[in-house]
C-alpha cells in the first residue's frame, strides 16, 4: 500500500471488508482526516464489482445522516472513494457490541437511518 494516493496521505488502516479496504488519511490541502475506501484487488477486474463500487461514489448526496463523499479516482487502476472521517463507533460494532440496546436508543438509529433512506437525492439518483 503506497502511503500517498493524490494528496491524500495515509495514516492507518481502519477497516476491511469484502470488497475494500478502509483508510484514515490526511488531506494536504485542507490538512483535514479524511476516510479512503480502496477496492481490493482480487476484485477490482471483475467489472460488475468495479461498477457496484464506484456507484457508491454518488458526490451529489447531501444529507445529515449520510457520509459526505469528498472525492473520487483511481490510482494505479484501482478505484478510491474519499469520505468525511467521522471518529465513533460505527453501527455495525455498536449492535455486536453485545449491549442491549435501550428502545429509545434502537428507535432514534432507525428513524435516523429511515431518514436517510428517504433523502431525495438517494431516491432519485440511485440507479
Amino acid at each position: 500500500m503506497d502511503n500517498q494516493i493524490s494528496h491524500y496521505k495515509i495514516i492507518s488502516k481502519i477497516a476491511s471488508g469484502g470488497m475494500a479496504n478502509v483508510f484514515l488519511a490526511q488531506d494536504a490541502y485542507t490538512n483535514t482526516k479524511v476516510a479512503i475506501k480502496i477496492l481490493k484487488e482480487e476484485v477490482s477486474a471483475k467489472e460488475k464489482i468495479l461498477e457496484r463500487f464506484t456507484q457508491e461514489g454518488l458526490l451529489n448526496l447531501n444529507h445529515p445522516n449520510i457520509v459526505k463523499i469528498l472525492d473520487a479516482g483511481v490510482h494505479e487502476n484501482t478505484p478510491y472513494i474519499v469520505m468525511e472521517y467521522i471518529e465513533g463507533q460505527d453501527l455495525e460494532n455498536l449492535i455486536k457490541g453485545g449491549k442491549r440496546l435501550s428502545v429509545r436508543k434502537a428507535l432514534s438509529i432507525f428513524t435516523q437511518l429511515l431518514l436517510a433512506l428517504l433523502c431525495p437525492q438517494f431516491i432519485y439518483n440511485t440507479p
